[in-house]
């Protein structure tokens, strides 16, 4: 009945969001990404027809890209053509690109290595390719990025438990099987030969959380740590933000089972497997998209979003990506992360727009 209840308000309430300008749309977008979860946010998408943008107030580090410091509050195109992108890592300062057919490409700030090369105190402006082939999974912290290959896990730059160019002790002996990094944590999901035996954990940490259960997707920010099971449970722990999660992991109270998981500063939002997004923690920037600043420990339903594609979760914003390539994003935007060209909060979801013309 809950689950009827929900599904029949999110459908009624489209008809909210069918008035929305259409000025400045922008071409449609197959992925988009938030990040970091902590500090100055932006995005970055790869637009149906292929090019690969970013946008963001604050490009410094040149981690948007386009071969300038200069931010943009509206999508500016990625130098060069990185090929069909599968997932995107947004670091402190730095941006990561997975490619179809394993190419990884990164570019902002090198100071730590991040990069996968060398480091320099002078960043990249734009994309360049780590070497090596057949990475499939990437995770990018504030001054470190990890990714999957062949060969296991490998990371780059300084963070918590790692070792430069190495692979974290933490991963010998199990599969990888999904990974998620913040400020100077990662956490991985381990699988074991011993089913029993698998886990997540986190690269030099001693504790080990999920023990036994098949984890197929994970999300971070600071100390809160989100993860999706294979059956679609989403379980979630944290040693501070309460309006997320207690200390120790409890499976969070969904309408029905989860696809993905996003985390936030102080929320988190979930995609569930008939396209529905739901979130949950503080709204005092309008995380929950209910038209309300009132936090809400429980899971609420963002009406009007029918057919999500995909989730990205900001410090305190989200954005998801809807039937037909339209991505539409609420919360806090002091950054310009949510990409219509201003720095305003949304407490409904509101289009992406393209620059004027």
């Amino acid at each position: 009945m809950r689950r009827g209840r929900a599904l029949f308000a999110a459908l009624t309430a489209a008809s909210l969001f069918s008035c929305v300008p259409r000025k400045n749309k922008p071409p449609p977008l197959r992925l988009v990404a938030l990040g970091p979860a902590l500090g100055p946010s932006r995005g970055c998408a790869q637009q149906v027809a292929g090019p690969v943008v970013c946008w963001g107030k604050d490009n410094g580090a040149g981690e948007l890209g386009d071969g300038t410091r200069e931010g943009h509050l509206f999508q500016a195109k990625v130098t060069g053509e990185l090929g069909k992108v599968s997932a995107f890592a947004l670091g402190g300062h730095h941006t990561c690109a997975l490619a179809d057919g394993g190419a990884l490409h990164c570019w902002g700030a090198n100071a730590a290595g991040q990069l996968g090369r060398a480091p320099s105190p002078e960043p990249s402006l734009a994309p360049t390719r780590v070497a090596g082939a057949g990475w499939d999974l990437v995770a990018a912290g504030e001054a470190h990025t990890c990714a999957r290959g062949p060969a296991g896990v490998r990371c780059w730059g300084t963070g918590r438990g790692l070792a430069n160019e190495g692979e974290p002790a933490v991963t010998k002996g199990a599969r990888v099987t999904a990974m998620a990094a913040a400020g100077d944590r990662t956490c991985f999901a381990l699988e074991r030969a011993e089913p029993a035996k698998s886990e997540v954990r986190c690269a030099g940490e001693e504790r080990a959380e999920l023990v036994g259960l098949a984890v197929k997707r994970l999300a971070m920010s600071g100390d809160t740590v989100c993860a999706v099971l294979a059956g679609g449970e989403v379980h979630c722990w944290s040693a501070s933000a309460k309006g997320i999660a207690g200390p120790l992991p409890a499976r969070v109270d969904l309408p029905e089972a989860a696809e993905e998981v996003g985390v936030g500063r102080a929320h988190a939002c979930v995609r569930t497997k008939s396209g529905t997004v739901a979130c949950w923690g503080e709204n005092q920037a309008h995380q929950l998209a209910d038209g309300t600043a009132t936090p809400s420990p429980r899971p609420k339903l963002v009406y009007g979003l029918i057919g999500a594609k995909q989730l990205a979760v900001s410090q305190d914003g989200a954005c998801a990506v809807i039937d037909g390539g339209e991505a539409r994003c609420w919360g806090g935007n002091a950054s310009g992360e949510l990409g219509d060209g201003t720095t305003t909060e949304h407490d409904v979801p509101m289009p992406v727009k393209a620059p004027p013309r």
